[in-house]
């Protein structure tokens, strides 16, 4: 009886000490784009869970959840695309092609920025220019994260990237973008207070 009380005792403080090892950002996420003015859309949750780690940096694994009804479907330059009516353009997501590990820490979140890559169009043009790249630089805030518009090449992703290689967007890559020339410049990636 002793040793049935003494397991059940440590079973119990191993489950408190994993539940408290786990990083304090595991959970749920609105994912969403803003305007310059009041103009926003939630397109999606980001949803994190506890990794296992050898070190003792605190990673997560993530993955998310677009919300499809809000993205309209086009056959641009021969390719499918979900795309959001911005404006006088189009919005569209653009899934990263590449294998990466969809593993976010406090300070590294280049996976969850691959993952939300887009591209805009005019609305009149039939094709799509892949030079117009919208990568969301992100930084950390209170409740999750935020981050504005930078532009590139989407071209870059037309070479699969060598073996190893998780990060072909370089920094020089990126340049600033005019965020008054854009419909949704900015997103948004904030905590779901239950």
């Amino acid at each position: 009886m002793c040793n049935k009380v003494m397991v059940l005792a440590m079973a119990f403080v191993t489950s408190l000490t994993m539940l408290f090892a786990a990083p304090a950002f595991a959970q749920d996420y609105t994912i969403t784009l803003k305007g310059n003015a009041d103009e926003s859309i939630e397109i999606g949750v980001l949803t994190t869970t506890p990794s296992v780690q050898e070190s003792e940096k605190k990673v997560v694994d993530y993955k998310i959840k677009l919300h499809t009804n809000e993205f309209e479907e086009h056959f641009l330059s021969m390719r499918p695309f979900k795309c959001l009516p911005a404006g006088e353009k189009l919005w569209c997501y653009t899934p990263y092609p590449y294998d990466i590990k969809r593993q976010i820490s406090a300070d590294e979140v280049t996976d969850l920025e691959y993952d939300l890559i887009f591209v805009w169009k005019p609305k009149g043009e039939y094709g799509i220019n892949l030079w117009n790249g919208a990568y969301y630089k992100l930084e950390s805030t209170e409740s999750g994260w935020k981050g504005t518009m930078q532009e590139y090449d989407l071209n870059i992703l037309g070479i699969p990237p060598e073996a190893g290689e998780l990060r072909p967007i370089l920094k020089k890559d990126l340049h600033e973008a005019s965020t008054e020339d854009h419909f949704f410049p900015f997103i948004e990636i904030k905590k779901i207070i239950e």
